[in-house]
């Protein structure tokens, strides 16, 4: 989910997998490329009681209150890094699909399984499939607010 800018032809791109599992460019407005998706992977508290997110690619944001749960994907903005929206992954969120069979899909979700045993959770979606819960990224709440890149069928 990483935005690409380029200062000299002024473009921007954001990069997502594509339906054949590869990386692909996505050209994006100049708004659009002032914020990304980051997928909240584990939280710490720290000192005075304040809580540590951190993201799938490697950032972390400090806050003042536990407000969002682990698997959540939140809306940063890019140069300070605060958080503009979240997107909680739950039933009826659209999702990316990072991983497997159907990789660069995005699907809807029916239900969450969540074990308390060292198994992944299950993600089953309303598409008729299910993956682990790892290998899927909420990209909205109820539409994605990304756009995907579409693959010839040559």
């Amino acid at each position: 989910m990483d935005v690409l800018s380029f200062a000299v032809t002024k473009a921007h791109y954001r990069m997502l997998v594509n339906t054949r599992g590869k990386m692909a460019l996505m050209p994006i407005e100049e708004a659009d490329a002032n914020w990304k998706l980051c997928r909240v992977e584990d939280k710490t508290t720290v000192r005075r009681g304040k809580t540590q997110l951190n993201l799938h690619d490697g950032r972390n944001v400090l806050l003042d209150k536990d407000t969002y749960k682990t698997g959540a994907t939140l809306k940063v903005h890019v140069p300070d890094q605060k958080v503009v929206e979240h997107y909680e992954l739950g039933k009826g969120a659209p999702v990316l699909v990072t991983g497997g069979q159907h990789v660069g899909e995005i699907a809807h979700v029916l239900e969450v399984q969540r074990t308390r045993n060292p198994r992944a959770n299950i993600v089953t979606f309303t598409e008729g499939f299910s993956t682990d819960a790892g290998k899927v990224f909420v990209v909205g709440k109820e539409a994605p607010s990304i756009k995907m890149p579409e693959v010839s069928a040559l």
